[in-house]
């Protein structure tokens, strides 16, 4: 989460988004940051609402205005498979080693996943199962010119790195698990579907 005051501006840092990409983008700039731990530092919209928001709101004298980055809903997914297949965490509960990407798309299907199955909704994460306002401003993952073009004409030239990016392998999924999981993911695919075509 990062706050800046001259701009009014919030970023929340969905997971597996490009948010390490976005704080690098910006680091030094913001008079708020939270980096951890990992529940403040992806902090959702309603959690944002619910807490920050009046605070800032209170000492600054106007709301601030929150942008956020969404993935496409079987990318998000995947790109979560390949986090959790790094060495570091092998053997815990949450690492994907020795399953296959299919087997780990079906597995966030089951009622109860395992942990390493896991994965937060996209569409909760911005309030939409909420009484919250939405963002002010969301943008694809899938079109970063999109959100450099908003960054640059907030705060000029800005780059964003290549950081903390899952390793890279092809992955097969299959038309029947893909659409199972599209379905099961359903307020997420469609959040996904409006942000893209917002921005085109």
């Amino acid at each position: 989460m990062l706050y800046f005051e001259t701009e009014n501006l919030v970023y929340l840092a969905n997971p597996k988004t490009g948010s390490m990409a976005v704080e690098a983008a910006l680091a030094g700039r913001a008079a708020m940051e939270i980096r951890s731990p990992s529940g403040l530092r992806h902090m959702n919209v309603a959690g944002f609402r619910n807490s920050l928001e009046p605070m800032i709101t209170r000492h600054s004298g106007r709301a601030p205005e929150l942008f956020v980055v969404v993935r496409e809903p079987l990318s998000h997914l995947l790109s979560w498979y390949r986090y959790r297949r790094r060495g570091q965490i092998a053997g815990s509960p949450k690492s994907t080693a020795g399953l296959t990407a299919e087997a780990f798309l079906l597995e966030t299907l089951k009622d109860e996943p395992a942990p390493c199955a896991r994965v937060g909704s996209q569409s909760r994460f911005v309030g939409e199962w909420t009484k919250k306002a939405p963002p002010d401003f969301l943008f694809p993952y899938e079109r970063p010119e999109r959100l450099r073009g908003f960054l640059e004409a907030r705060f000029g030239a800005v780059e964003l790195p290549q950081v903390n990016v899952s390793p890279r392998e092809e992955l097969t999924v299959c038309a029947e698990i893909a659409a199972r999981v599209r379905a099961a993911r359903a307020a997420d695919v469609a959040l996904y579907e409006r942000v893209l075509a917002s921005s085109a």
